[in-house]
């Protein structure tokens, strides 16, 4: 399937005659605001009206819309629509798009950069992606900027020259003679690409698994599903491999109800799902809503492939985590691409999705798409979630200081590439000198009389805290009794202590490979290297006979940057599997 890499509409329900444009678009989307912000509408036009609107000849596409469909209920607005390509996939979209029909004329690099040209002009281009608009006239969708050509043309004339819009045009049409603006509207009908064909599916928010739909029912909305996953899982002779779609849900329910034995059955009668697990057989609505919402969602987007689907909010009855999971598992065992309406946070921090925060000022609905980490939380403001409401990072891991946090990031994303730092985890400093007022009680387990502790659980349960041991040699004692109380402390609740081995973090270092990095950083150094698990490797004495010592950042950046790590010093490959562990089951 083909995925949409951005859509738009104008004068539709709560949307005025200002085009929206919704995009990038990635497999997954969400569209997340109050109630009444006009999320349903989007998947609505998406669904209902989108594609059947790029149909050419049609003469009851203007009919389509009902009279409560125009913004305002004014059928003076007319519903415009668009349609957009990623920048960076320009290149590609000509070759495999425009000039698929033309190898008998063998492949002209000028051309496509002429292209190119003609679409990253302000008339194409919008912020990162390309978006051509259309119109609904007798003859169905139109470019605007056909029908609009007079006010553009001098525009227009200025991206190629004379002789460029008149090779173009020979090249894309064989044809000759004319002028250069029958050239250019030419050239414009050749490049101005609609959409590929998809059929869309909604799945909306009331579910119910229920036998005998009515004809307006659908199974991917649980009625009727039942028959639906019996064909599944007796296919015929001719579609064997739907088989496999069946034990794809099964290993879905295994991950939900987190045990290797559960699987689905549908009986002979096709009363019900049956769920067996633990030696026991119960029908699906005896697991909880929960349950019975997540196994019709996982499901009906199993059976329904290669199409667009809108769910509306999929977090009814959802615990955070059922709703994680579900989305886990729509990304990456479904080949659909989805679009889904929520006011849920749990959901919207998954990699390489897409989110759009819809919000209503009155009188029209706005759209825009985020981004920034400042308008995540702008989103949770809207949606009256407060600081005290939220977990935040699933894990907070607690350094001394930014070199601390480089030689941390690179062990975990060459232990795990698959966390993303600010999803999975987030590293804060806590400086150093600060260590002695430091906690990892809970507030109310601080005693009166050291009140002025401060609580890291307090900020987030959560939490790890890395530290140098600082002594200079393998006695225990050399540990000082403030380090000892964190390390305590933090090993009591959710989470540990990490303390160093060796004597400070640069000890879990290739020794040879930290040398070559000092003296990167500083070339002009000379410095006596002592191998010991206990040295602070750092110091130098300088020229003048001056203690110092080499900066901690730039060597761990050009440690990393340089040098694959080396698991085997000390514990820290042991302690790694233990941080890592910690932060997949804290996810």
């Amino acid at each position: 399937m083909e995925h949409l890499q951005g859509f738009g509409f104008s004068g539709y329900r709560s949307f005025d005659n200002e085009m929206v444009r919704i995009g990038p678009l990635s497999k997954i989307n969400f569209f997340i605001g109050q109630n009444n912000s006009g999320k349903s509408n989007i998947i609505n036009f998406l669904n209902e009206h989108y594609f059947i609107l790029f149909e050419s000849t049609s003469a009851s596409i203007r009919n389509q819309f009902n009279y409560s469909d125009y913004h305002g209920f004014d059928r003076g607005i007319q519903p415009n629509f668009s349609y957009s390509i990623n920048i960076n996939t320009i290149e590609s979209f000509i070759e495999e798009k425009i000039l698929k029909d033309r190898n008998d004329l063998g492949f002209n690099r000028k051309k496509v950069e002429d292209i190119v040209k003609i679409f990253l002009s302000p008339i194409f281009k919008f912020g990162e992606q390309i978006w051509f608009d259309f119109e609904i006239s007798a003859q169905g969708a139109s470019p605007i900027i056909l029908s609009n050509y007079d006010n553009w043309s001098d525009q227009i004339k200025k991206i190629l020259s004379h002789t460029e819009w008149h090779n173009l045009w020979g090249f894309l049409t064989r044809y000759s003679g004319g002028d250069i603006n029958n050239w250019i509207k030419d050239c414009l009908k050749k490049i101005i690409i609609t959409p590929a064909k998809c059929k869309a599916t909604i799945i909306p928010g009331i579910r119910k698994v229920e036998k005998d739909p009515t004809e307006s029912q659908q199974f991917y909305s649980g009625y009727g599903l039942i028959e639906e996953l019996s064909k599944l899982q007796h296919p015929t002779l001719e579609h064997q491999k739907k088989k496999e779609l069946f034990n794809q849900i099964n290993a879905f329910i295994k991950n939900v109800l987190e045990n290797p034995d559960a699987e689905i059955e549908i009986p002979h009668d096709l009363d019900t799902i049956l769920v067996h697990m633990n030696d026991k057989t119960l029908p699906l609505e005896s697991l909880g809503m929960g349950i019975h919402e997540v196994v019709i969602l996982a499901a009906g987007a199993t059976v329904v492939t290669n199409q667009i689907v809108c769910i509306e909010e999929p977090e009814i009855h959802m615990h955070p985590l059922l709703q994680k999971k579900l989305i886990t598992y729509l990304n990456e065992h479904t080949s659909n691409q989805y679009f889904i309406t929520t006011h849920s946070t749990h959901i919207i921090d998954l990699p390489d999705s897409s989110i759009f925060h819809v919000t209503y000022n009155g009188k029209v609905s706005e759209v825009q798409y985020v981004e920034k980490t400042e308008e995540r939380s702008q989103i949770c403001q809207n949606l009256g979630y407060k600081p005290s409401d939220l977990m935040q990072s699933n894990v907070v891991i607690w350094v001394e200081g930014p070199s601390d946090r480089t030689y941390l990031n690179y062990w975990i994303r060459n232990k795990n590439p698959d966390f993303v730092e600010g999803v999975h985890y987030s590293i804060m400093f806590y400086g150093g000198k600060s260590v002695s007022n430091l906690s990892g009680l809970d507030l109310d387990e601080i005693e009166k009389n050291i009140e002025d502790l401060i609580s890291l659980r307090a900020l987030n349960r959560n939490a790890v805290i890395i530290f140098d041991s600082d002594r200079p040699s393998s006695n225990h004692k050399n540990v000082s009794d403030t380090k000892k109380r964190l390390r305590d402390e933090f090993d009591k609740g959710s989470g540990f202590a990490w303390m160093t081995r060796g004597r400070e973090i640069e000890n879990y270092l290739n020794y040879k490979n930290l040398i070559e990095s000092i003296k990167g950083v500083h070339p002009r150094i000379n410095f006596e290297f002592k191998e010991s698990d206990y040295e602070n490797h750092l110091a130098y004495e300088n020229s003048r006979g001056i203690k110092t010592s080499a900066n901690k950042v730039k060597v761990a950046k050009y440690y990393t940057e340089t040098y694959a790590p080396d698991f085997d010093r000390l514990d820290l490959n042991e302690r790694l599997n233990q941080l890592c562990e910690f932060i997949e089951n804290s996810n």
